[in-house]
Order: structure tokens, then C-alpha cells, then sequence
């Protein structure tokens, strides 16, 4: 089969030529041209059985070639080179007698597909005109939906007259339904998958396609097939409950009705319908920075039940407050930039992205319905207190050994449980907490036990004083001293002193 190939990037024909001699022997390329116009003249002499065309090229461009071709009566089959955003351009060149086109980069493996059933159609010598007239919905429908996608993302800029128009459809009074699931899952394509598999010829009365992951699709559609989509959505909850859809005529803004159907899909974001949600007041906001210092502080003791009933405390707020849905789950990815900054721990072992590949802050950002989502953000969490708790736990023998060291060096000082936990970085709760557990004592027993111990040792020199016994392990008052004596050895150290001599 011979094949030319018409591209004013040397590059790009050089590429195309290696993938097409490794397609097989059978496909042979016979000719290259950097423009319409010399490959016309080249066509003309010798049509060859394919021609592989760029739209946008100097001098003649693709569509005026094909337009050239048509006019000579040249029948070789015509595949179109385009990039996504040429899809005005290559309704042109299907129209002007393109067979297929190509979307730049080119798959490989695509193009030689494309080849392969070209040289079928080919030697079969017979159009099958029902398969072509699918063949061009199927392109018309990724047409389609790479311009809806382009609309929703804001790529069409809001001045541009066409943003309405998808592909060559006004859709300006057509209805958009967005369908999701209530919390982010892991299976792709679901929704999608589940509406081609049972819907006919779907994508003859709609289109659709996913949009920044697999578990949100648009659904754009004419009045007249409401019937038709409605009872492809009941389908599709009554098959799996964490289905949710929401529907919004586009009237005259593509961008606007799919930003109402996003807010319609949290209505139940704290379970009940939501009404008059409300934007943070300064009272709410202060209310809820406090909520989050307590998680925090939750977190850095590694409290789970705290945490538990700190975070559902949290929930009810957000509820009984009405506050936007969209502004508590901004305070959620607060909490944990909060617990980077003031942990290190937390820091340390926090990981954006869990065993699954999904993104904790991208979890929370999907979420239309915390109830649903709530388990998974403590479980998260609950991982982290566990990851946090095998990182202290391998140095805490360590810090302990440096604790009781710091305290014999410092033990006639004023020295705090404070000031000692600082030495470590902890927090002073979860050090209190750390050192009883590996010492058996807290913290102050141990002081005043290492105190007593120093002082009866100094109480056996002759001609001492009490009063600088206490001086020297760091107590101000000699009554002070004496009641700490008293209750360690059971005797005043007066008493003992007359007994050890």
C-alpha cells in the first residue's frame, strides 16, 4: 500500500515514516511534501493509495488540498493530522472527503491500526456507508467532548462567541446533568463504564465524558431525551447507593451550569438537605481556629478517642452553623498544614499520597458528604498517630538516657518538666506522659527523688547545716526541704543527721 505523507514539519514526516516501515512491508511510503500545493502537483501524477495530511500548513494548507483532491477526482483514502484544539478544522477535511484524522502526538500503535483497517477497506474494494456514518459520530462525539471539556476547564475564553457551541451543536438549551460518587473511590471508570454498558447508542442523543478524575462525569444532553437520561441515572443509583447526580439547564453558560450542578451535589453535605449555608463570621472563624488547635494538639499526643471526638465535634459545628460546605473542608486541609508546621513528627511521617495513589487533601476537596468521608479522614489520621507513635518509640530510649542526664547535671537549678521537654522537642503533655511510661515515675517524683538521694549523701559531712544541704540541691526555702526529706525518708534531716552519726 502505498502511502505519501504531506507535513511542513521535517520531523514530524520523518517520525511518521519510521512508524509506517515498521507497520510491515506492506505499507510503503512513496513520497513526502512540506505543503498542499507540492503535493498536489505529486498526487496528480501518481495517486497513491493513502495520503496522510496536516491541516495547518504554508502555502496550501490541508483542507485546501483535500478540497484540490476532490475536485481531480483523486480516490485515495485521506487521513487528517490535527491538534485538539483544530476541531472546527477537521469537520472541514471529513466533510471535504478525509476518511480518518489523527490527533497530534500520534499514537503509534493507533496509527498503524489505522493503516491496517485502511488497507482492509481497501482490498475489500467496498464502503460500508452505515459503518462510515458511525464512524463519523465517533469522531464528531471526541470532537464533542474535547470542546466541553475545554468549555468546563476554562480554556474558551468567556469573550469567545462560540464557547456555547460543542463541536457544531448550540447546546445553549440543552440540560447538563453531573454524575459522582459521594467520596473519592479507586475504581476508574465506573460511571462511564456502567452508562455506555447500558445505554444504546448512548452517544447518538449525548455526550459525555469525565472530567479531573473517574469518578465525576458531565452528561450535556437536549430536552428531548430527558425521559431517556433520567432513567438511565435512576439505573445507575439503584445499582450503587453512593451515586449522586445533579441537573442544571445550560442556557447560555456551559461554565456556569456546571458550577451550579457541583453545588447542588453538596445540598447534603451534613447529612440533611442544606439550606442558607453561610460563609465564615469572624465569631465562626475564631470558634474554629480554636477547634483546630485542638486537633493539633489531639494529634501531637497521639489521642485517637481525643481526636475522635474532637473532629466530630468539628462536624456538628459545620452543621448546626451551616457553614459553606466548601469552607469546611478548607479548614480540614488547614489542619493538617497546621500539623506540619507545629509537628515534626507529623511532618516527618505525613504522606500526601496513600497506598491506593489517592491524595488525603484531594479526598477531602471530592467529598459531598462528610458523614461518608468521615471514616476515612479519621482512619487516616489514626494511621498517622500509629506512624508516630513507631517514630518516638525508636529514639525515646535514647531521649529518655538524655532527660535523666540533663536532670543530674541541672538538678539544683530551677529546672520545669516544661523547660526539659523543650530540650526534645515534645510537647510537654506527651513527654510527661513518655517519661513516666519508660522511668515508672513522672517527672517531679523523679526530680525530688534525685534531690533527696544527693542530699542524704551531703547531710554525712561533718560540720554541715541543713540549710545548705537544701541550698545545694536546689531548694530556696529550708522548710521546703524539710517537707521534701520528710516524705521521701520518713525522718527530718535533722533526724537523720543525729542518726548516722
Amino acid at each position: 500500500m502505498n502511502i505519501i505523507i504531506v507535513d511542513d514539519d521535517k520531523l514530524i514526516r520523518a517520525g511518521m515514516r519510521k512508524i509506517i516501515e515498521r507497520a510491515g512491508t506492506e505499507f510503503i511510503v512513496v513520497g513526502e511534501a512540506s505543503n498542499g500545493a507540492i503535493a498536489l502537483d505529486m498526487i496528480i501524477k501518481n495517486p497513491p493509495d493513502v495520503i496522510i495530511t496536516d491541516i495547518k500548513m504554508p502555502v496550501m494548507d490541508g483542507i485546501e488540498l483535500i478540497k484540490q483532491l476532490k475536485s481531480y477526482g483523486i480516490k485515495s483514502k485521506i487521513i487528517a493530522l490535527s491538534g485538539f484544539d483544530e476541531y472546527k478544522f477537521v469537520r472541514e477535511t471529513l466533510k471535504n472527503g478525509a476518511s480518518d484524522y489523527l490527533l497530534k502526538p500520534v499514537n503509534n500503535q493507533d496509527f498503524i491500526t489505522m493503516l491496517q483497517d485502511i488497507k482492509r477497506s481497501i482490498e475489500k474494494e467496498v464502503i460500508d456507508s452505515k459503518q462510515y456514518e458511525k464512524s463519523i459520530k465517533m469522531s464528531n462525539n471526541i470532537i464533542q467532548t474535547n470542546a466541553l471539556l475545554q468549555i468546563i476547564s476554562g480554556k474558551v475564553s468567556e469573550n469567545d462567541s462560540d464557547k456555547n457551541l460543542i463541536g457544531n451543536i448550540d447546546v445553549s438549551d440543552f440540560q447538563m446533568v453531573v454524575v459522582s460518587t459521594k467520596i473519592l473511590q479507586d475504581k476508574s471508570s465506573t460511571i462511564k463504564m456502567y452508562i455506555e454498558a447500558n445505554s444504546n447508542n448512548f452517544y447518538d442523543f449525548a455526550m459525555m465524558c469525565e472530567y479531573e478524575n473517574e469518578n465525576e462525569v458531565i452528561i450535556v444532553y437536549s430536552n428531548q431525551y430527558e425521559e431517556v437520561i433520567l432513567k438511565i441515572l435512576d439505573s445507575l443509583v439503584l445499582n450503587n447507593r453512593e451515586i449522586i447526580y445533579s441537573i442544571q439547564s445550560v442556557d447560555n453558560d456551559i461554565q456556569r451550569a456546571y458550577k451550579i450542578c457541583c453545588e447542588k451535589l453538596l445540598d447534603g453535605f451534613y447529612g440533611d438537605a442544606n439550606v442558607n449555608l453561610n460563609s465564615y463570621s469572624t465569631v465562626d472563624k475564631q470558634l474554629i481556629e480554636e477547634m483546630l488547635d485542638k486537633l493539633v494538639a489531639a494529634i501531637e499526643l497521639s489521642d485517637k478517642t481525643k481526636f475522635g471526638d474532637e473532629f466530630q465535634a468539628l462536624i456538628k459545628f459545620g452543621r448546626d452553623n451551616k457553614i459553606k460546605p466548601e469552607m469546611f473542608k478548607n479548614a480540614l486541609i488547614k489542619l493538617i498544614d497546621l500539623a506540619k508546621f507545629k509537628i515534626e513528627d507529623f511532618s516527618n511521617v505525613y504522606d500526601d499520597k496513600e497506598a491506593e495513589g489517592i491524595s488525603i487533601k484531594e479526598y477531602i476537596r471530592y467529598a459531598k458528604q462528610i458523614e461518608c468521608a468521615k471514616a476515612y479522614i479519621l482512619n487516616y489520621f489514626h494511621d498517622v498517630f500509629d506512624k508516630i507513635k513507631v517514630l518516638r518509640d525508636s529514639r525515646s530510649e535514647r531521649m529518655i538516657e538524655f532527660v535523666k542526664e540533663y536532670i543530674r547535671e541541672n538538678y539544683n537549678k530551677d529546672i520545669s518538666l516544661t523547660e526539659v521537654a523543650g530540650k526534645v522537642y515534645l510537647n510537654p503533655n506527651y513527654f510527661s506522659d513518655l517519661f513516666k511510661r519508660k522511668v515508672g515515675k513522672n517527672f517531679l517524683d523523679y526530680l525530688l527523688e534525685l534531690r533527696i538521694e544527693i542530699s542524704k549523701e551531703l547531710l554525712k559531712k561533718p560540720g554541715i547545716k541543713v540549710y545548705e544541704v537544701a541550698n545545694e540541691v536546689g531548694y530556696k526555702e529550708h522548710a521546703s526541704f524539710n517537707r521534701a526529706f520528710k516524705r521521701i525518708v520518713g525522718i527530718s534531716p535533722k533526724e537523720y543527721m543525729n542518726l548516722i552519726k
